[in-house]
């Protein structure tokens, strides 16, 4: 477990601001507790901005979504804490970040990479990767062996087609971001 792994949110204020966009993208004022380990003491911001560089691309429950960049990095107060028999040094920072979130609900466009007869895969913004079950594919497609595609007609899905989906859920697992999508409404698929 990474120390940076002991942040906790104070505020993100902007989610809510920004969530009526329907961007993925949110620029949020971010303010937490991080905690080094004493091999930091004088070198504090180093710290910071090395525990943060580790959780760049990762999902992070507390900011409720993906690290894309931070700046404007500020320790708060002139100096740290150390809480009751804890080994590391506590620092109220308040920071700048750029983060990739979505929620149920949200439309959102991908480019197809795998097209199989039980599912599709999408990356949205050439990172995020999301899967499309069968289940959540519109019956009007059919699937095509030869082509290995999905067809309805003159609309075909196959590797590199950009697709609108609706995001059905978004799990996270060990810093790892799992999105589901679905095409069964008639207004998705793909983007002509």
């Amino acid at each position: 477990m990474t120390v940076f792994n002991r942040i906790r949110a104070a505020s993100v204020s902007s989610l809510a601001e920004d969530s009526t966009t329907g961007s993925p993208f949110r620029s949020i004022q971010y303010k937490c507790t991080i905690c080094l380990p004493p091999a930091y003491i004088g070198r504090t911001q180093q710290g910071i901005e090395e525990l943060l560089n580790a959780r760049l691309l990762k999902y992070d429950p507390r900011l409720g979504g993906v690290l894309l960049t931070y700046s404007d990095i500020e320790v708060l107060g002139s100096i740290g804490r150390v809480f009751n028999e804890l080994p590391e040094i506590l620092y109220e920072v308040s920071l700048k970040a750029l983060i990739f979130t979505t929620a149920e609900g949200m439309r959102m466009k991908g480019t197809v990479k795998d097209v199989t007869a039980g599912h599709i895969t999408l990356l949205v913004c050439g990172a995020f990767q999301v899967s499309i079950s069968k289940e959540q594919i519109n019956r009007r497609f059919k699937f095509n062996v030869s082509s290995t595609s999905w067809r309805d007609g003159d609309e075909v899905i196959k590797s590199g087609s950009d697709v609108w989906f609706k995001v059905c859920s978004v799990k996270s697992e060990s810093g790892a971001w799992f999105i589901d999508g679905s095409i069964l409404e008639d207004n998705l698929g793909v983007d002509l």
